[in-house]
């Protein structure tokens, strides 16, 4: 990895983000379907958002595209924070995805590309997970098994134009990311709504999450 990039070790991450744990929340359950998911993709396909229980199911109402659809989690961040997510893919190429507020409008997207099976941080210098060198570290190889439960853990530190990242997948980790946020973009992919400074969660098509804790939260925004 580069010298600013250096993958941070996940213990380290999650020590920043446990001093903020001043709050964790259930974020699907804040979830109005009325206003924090999109039903309408950025290619004008239809995206269908469902509740069952607890759980949130996504299908898309056409062929897979590259565009994704949304569920906005409307909860204010500390500066340090981490998302654990647990979801389940019955198509075999849809794609997941946790998009991150890194502060002034900016975000980035830990990245389960199932289309490939690469895993990890995008966009890193404008480069998708399985276009980054593997020396970086921000990404790595990893099949994510269709119909099966999986859990995916973001943890963040965020501090004046700088970010810490450590994705996880099922417990081993899949991308990581130290250095300047002018580094780091979201793909026009990933779709995502106004509120740039929430996390948003993001999938193709049949994709069911479980559960979307959320640790070093503010306040549950409306």
């Amino acid at each position: 990895m580069a010298s600013d990039a250096a993958a941070p070790a996940a213990a380290a991450v999650e020590g920043g983000a446990q001093k903020n744990r001043s709050a964790e929340v259930d974020g699907l359950a804040l979830v109005d379907l009325s206003q924090h998911v999109n039903a309408v993709k950025a290619d004008g396909q239809k995206m269908e958002w469902k509740r069952h229980g607890a759980e949130i199911r996504g299908e898309s109402a056409g062929p897979r595209s590259i565009y994704k659809g949304f569920i906005e989690l409307p909860i204010d961040l500390n500066p340090n924070f981490e998302i654990t997510v647990e979801f389940t893919t019955h198509n075999e190429k849809s794609d997941v995805g946790i998009s991150i507020p890194l502060g002034g409008g900016l975000m980035t997207t830990c990245w389960i590309c199932r289309r490939n099976d690469y895993c990890g941080i995008a966009h890193v210098d404008g480069l998708d997970p399985i276009q980054q060198p593997a020396s970086q570290g921000n990404s790595s190889p990893m099949a994510v098994e269709t119909g099966k439960r999986h859990v995916a853990k973001a943890m963040v530190k965020r501090d004046e134009g700088q970010v810490e990242i450590v994705f996880m997948i099922d417990s081993k980790q899949a991308g990581a990311y130290r250095g300047p946020v002018s580094r780091l973009k979201r793909s026009t992919a990933w779709v995502v709504g106004p509120r740039l400074d929430h996390i948003h969660l993001g999938a193709d098509d049949s994709t069911v999450f479980h559960r979307a804790v959320v640790n070093g939260v503010t306040s549950a925004s409306k």
